[in-house]
């Protein structure tokens, strides 16, 4: 292939590190040869297609890949390619074993990109043109009123030619967003007893890799005992933390998990005035949620999840059981975080 093939790799921050780029981008330079340059940059999130697409084009790349590590283990990646001036994006995964060696994970990337690259440049590339049409030198003229003709118009650039432009520098790379901040309204059902009712939660953290959130959050909720007549009030203290398995430039999904401090407040109208039954107990929040990131500091978020509370299920309000509060109570959210 004529020119030199410029091969743009961007990758997760936090998943730039180990051997296996090196070894991927030594790979790619092999399969397309000693004319290819392979540039590597770590992004917080991926870009959306056109984006991604006007970044190749800003940097006159040739192609332009996306690498994202789908586990932890790096045990399946998924490589998502763009080759300068075609419009489709060709999308694969890879899935290795235990038994497979970082680099040669690595060394597998590359090969892969340079063998899906090489036929599509090839085929992409225009034709050579031959070359511009000799013109015959022209003759004395016999008289000053003739004018000698005019010289061949330039042949446009050639493929080679217009690859030995000199390259654009890249767009700054910003740091990756390291603080979140949420708030959410939520919704807990209590199963099999009483509890549960509307009310809003909000979320602090910090992420010290793309796919981890460790972070502390509180709660508030208002509800209705109906079996006694009484008004529920629960708040919670608490932090967790949240793991992305499958992180998207424009969505992504996860588990958390809260360890809560919870108190329990249970008001019921009396003759001689209102009385109070309290208790404080301990909790454990499992979540499921998604994340729509419609902007690379902004996403929608929503959960679905379980209370389990470790204390105390039985109420008294003055001499009597007033209630029981279910020990489990299913719990869903929808909010709004911001990172920075």
């Amino acid at each position: 292939m004529p020119g030199e093939i410029l091969v743009f790799v961007l990758t997760l921050s936090g998943q730039s590190e180990d051997a296996s780029v090196g070894a991927m981008a030594q790979a790619t330079r092999e399969a397309l040869g000693d004319t290819s340059r392979v540039v590597v940059e770590p992004r917080a999130v991926m870009p959306a297609d056109g984006e991604a697409a006007a970044l190749s084009e800003s940097a006159r790349a040739t192609a332009l890949a996306e690498i994202v590590w789908n586990t932890p283990q790096h045990d399946r990646v998924h490589v998502r390619l763009h080759v300068t001036g075609s419009p489709a994006w060709i999308d694969r995964d890879i899935v290795f074993t235990a038994r497979d060696d970082v680099a040669e994970r690595g060394r597998t990337i590359g090969l892969a990109l340079g063998a899906t690259i090489q036929p599509v440049v090839a085929m992409s590339a225009p034709e050579s043109l031959p070359p511009p049409p000799v013109t015959p030198a022209p003759l004395a003229p016999s008289s000053p009123s003739v004018a000698p003709p005019p010289p061949p118009p330039r042949p446009p650039l050639t493929h080679r030619e217009a690859e030995r432009r000199p390259l654009r520098p890249l767009p700054p790379v910003t740091a990756a967003p390291r603080f979140v901040l949420g708030a959410a309204a939520e919704w807990a059902g209590a199963i099999a007893g009483d509890g549960g009712g509307w009310g809003g939660s909000v979320l602090a953290g910090w992420s010290p890799a793309p796919s981890v959130n460790l972070h502390v959050t509180s709660l508030v909720r208002l509800g209705e005992v109906q079996s006694v007549g009484a008004r529920a009030l629960t708040v919670a203290f608490g932090g967790g933390a949240t793991w992305y398995p499958w992180l998207r430039s424009s969505y992504a999904i996860g588990a958390r998990l809260d360890v809560l401090g919870l108190y329990d407040n249970l008001a019921r109208p009396e003759p001689s005035g209102v009385a109070h039954r309290t208790r404080w107990a301990p909790a454990l929040r499992p979540t499921l949620e998604w994340e729509w990131r419609f902007t690379a500091q902004a996403a929608l978020a929503v959960g679905i999840g379980i209370e389990a509370v470790l204390g105390e299920s039985a109420l008294l309000v003055g001499n009597e059981q007033a209630a029981t509060l279910a020990p489990l109570r299913g719990t869903g959210e929808l909010g709004l975080r911001i990172r920075f």
